[in-house]
């Protein structure tokens, strides 16, 4: 059994020949970049207005300047300022030859249709020069990045109305068990609904759009084996809920064999989801968490989102923050790393009521969750942990 750390490096490591494809900007968002960003033109592309004021020369300022000319943004000046002359000018308009200066509006006094007088001695220059924030042939965003709202704007500065990225992978989902029904059933006695399928559902739809559903698999070889085969031949990675123990009816690490994957995590020093395994066939991938569904939920977050980022390509990263916890806390065993749900607020962490990984409705009270490392008894109030926001 390896670390999460080890396990994390493996997952980070995968490469895989991944295809592009090219969407128009408005299905860009949430997709990953394929092609560096470069501008085609300098930003501003001329030298404009920082505001709404009068565009002179600042050596002419303590004069009565005459006004030669209207410039609305979108304009170009048709007329030269020379020594005692100016243009009204508006936000974002470009700055008229000769010009220096924007007075603001509010520092000057009309005195006649075409005459104003600058009431300050001192002014800034108050003009956006060409090419300050973005110059001709720049880089503005790298390949790899998640597009996010704020990269449309850059992408739609620079003339990207198409835009090539990562074709997304194809996440299956599958749980297993004779004691799960779906949530529109009354469980009896014996049976539990299936929550683990549709959370996982929920959280892989976050990253990717194509997320099938394969149903609940009987603690039965052939239902198992039908159902994982049939997941792997239409989607990229296929997560399974349950049956990857050691029990006797935990056929998923021999059907992961029979189908040819090769396991490359088989098992991790964590708590809750030690028993997770990784398997890989070429560019397809299987994933099997344990059936508590705290487990399949926090290793969706470390593990299997990571993941889905390499087949994206993504050069994204998990934040990770340092914080100061408000109360000590102890726990029983320091075996393993164990992943605890916490509250943050006014950048203090504290914990939440919680009773292990089938307790998932301590994650309702929860907006996020802390690493306590192997070998870690008691955090005290004041001590620093590692928080992942959910």
């Amino acid at each position: 059994m390896i670390s999460f750390s080890e396990a994390l490096d493996i997952i980070n490591n995968i490469t895989i020949n991944s295809e592009n494809e090219v969407l128009v900007l408005e299905n860009a968002c949430g997709r990953v970049l394929a092609e560096d960003v470069v501008s085609d033109i300098d930003m501003p592309p001329y030298n404009k207005a920082a505001m709404d004021g009068y565009a002179c020369r600042l050596s002419d300022i303590d004069k009565t300047l005459t006004v030669v000319e209207e410039i609305p943004a979108g304009a170009e000046p048709s007329k030269t300022i020379d020594t005692g002359y100016c243009s009204k000018i508006m936000t974002g308009a470009m700055i008229p030859d000769g010009a220096d200066c924007v007075v603001m509006k509010e520092d000057t006094e009309l005195l006649s249709e075409t005459t104003i007088k600058v009431l300050k001695d001192k002014n800034k220059a108050n003009i956006c020069l060409k090419g300050e924030d973005v110059k001709l042939n720049d880089t503005l965003i790298e390949s790899g990045v998640l597009i996010k709202p704020r990269h449309i704007a850059i992408l739609a500065s620079a003339g990207y109305s198409r835009v090539k990225v990562y074709k997304e992978p194809t996440v299956g989902v599958l749980s297993t068990g004779n004691e799960l029904v779906e949530p529109d059933v009354s469980p009896d006695k014996s049976k539990i609904r299936n929550s683990n399928g549709w959370q996982l559902i929920a959280q892989a739809k976050q990253y990717v759009n194509s997320v099938r559903y394969f149903g609940i698999a009987k603690d039965d070889v052939d239902d198992l084996y039908s159902r994982i085969k049939l997941s792997t031949e239409e989607t990229d990675i296929t997560i399974i809920s349950g049956g990857v123990s050691v029990g006797d009816y935990d056929f998923v690490p021999q059907i992961i064999d029979e189908l040819g994957f090769k396991s490359i995590i088989n098992g991790v020093a964590v708590k809750p989801g030690k028993r997770i395994v990784v398997a890989r066939r070429g560019d397809k991938f299987i994933v099997g968490t344990p059936g508590n569904p705290v487990s399949a939920y926090i290793q969706f977050i470390l593990l299997i989102k990571p993941l889905i980022y390499r087949l994206l390509s993504s050069n994204q990263e998990e934040q990770v923050i340092p914080l100061p916890v408000y109360e000590s806390f102890t726990r029983k065993s320091g075996k393993r790393t164990e992943f605890y749900p916490v509250t943050v607020s006014e950048g203090k962490v504290r914990f939440v009521d919680y009773n292990g990984s089938a307790n998932i409705q301590a994650y309702s009270k929860a907006n996020a969750f802390i690493e306590i490392e192997q070998g870690v008894m008691e955090i005290k109030k004041g001590d620093t942990v590692n928080v992942r926001f959910i």
